[in-house]
């Protein structure tokens, strides 16, 4: 799963938050999924365009995606700068599709985080333009807003609600708990409760080499913070004595869950 920027509201409250906005990230990426590969395959009927919308292995798999050049070029021209490999373009978001899939919570590397931050722009926008040319009921069907399901959303109030009881009487405010559910009922404010800075949005002005080897990255550490197979933790030694060592894996994390 993704790990969230803003969550600390209790181990349950916290849970319910990043299942159900992860949950949100799967359905749009399933969504965009399906979206090509019914393109591809034209009118079958034993795929309806509103059946298996969330089961994604009933009519393709992530590895045959993975190879899948076509694909690579959508994803490259919707979802990645100009400046990205093409031949890269599907391990970007597949790996952030399975990324979001996964039992763990992680933060995604940085070309991962440019998918997401511009399929969930692409999402308000899609939305957005849909009320704004007044389709039938899309104030009802076409909304940011998702409400999270009772009684999950009364956990999450209540949890939200205990550090700032003596204020919770005040009908507007930043100490409203209406204020902070908002930020993960309402997709607008994912471009900021799903990343923990917007250092992705840097591949616009240049390519992740040319990021990595700038004196700005070895100044803030963007794309090392993020690098999820390459990263330092501290054991303790015979000795007693405790040591930072290099750690590498050989793949990402989210695929080494078992």
């Amino acid at each position: 799963m993704l790990k969230l920027s803003t969550c600390c509201y209790g181990e349950e409250a916290d849970g319910i938050l990043t299942r159900f906005v992860n949950q949100r990230l799967i359905d749009l990426m399933d969504d965009t999924v399906y979206t090509y590969w019914f393109s591809q395959i034209g009118d079958q009927p034993e795929i309806d365009e509103y059946g298996n919308r969330r089961h994604i292995e009933s009519y393709c798999t992530i590895e045959s995606l993975m190879e899948n050049s076509d694909f690579a070029k959508e994803v490259s021209m919707c979802f990645l700068p100009d400046k990205y490999p093409v031949e890269k373009a599907n391990e970007a978001f597949l790996e952030l599709y399975k990324l979001i899939r996964a039992r763990g919570e992680y933060i995604p590397e940085l070309p991962m985080e440019y998918v997401l931050y511009h399929i969930i722009c692409e999402e308000i926008d899609y939305i957005n333009d849909l009320i704004k040319d007044g389709q039938p009921d899309s104030d009802v069907f076409f909304s940011t807003v998702h409400k999270i399901p009772e009684p999950d959303r009364s956990i999450v109030l209540n949890a939200m609600k205990e550090p700032y009881e003596s204020d919770y009487d005040h009908e507007e405010g930043e100490y409203n708990p209406d204020f902070y559910i908002d930020e993960y009922e309402d997709m607008k404010n994912y471009l900021d409760t799903c990343f923990w800075d917007h250092d992705c949005l840097m591949l616009d002005e240049m390519s992740l080499d040319d990021l990595k080897d700038s004196p700005i990255d070895q100044w803030f550490d963007m794309t090392g913070f993020k690098d999820s197979r390459h990263y330092q933790e501290v054991k303790t030694g015979a000795d007693g004595e405790e040591m930072v060592v290099d750690v590498s894996l050989d793949d990402y994390p989210w695929n080494l869950e078992k």
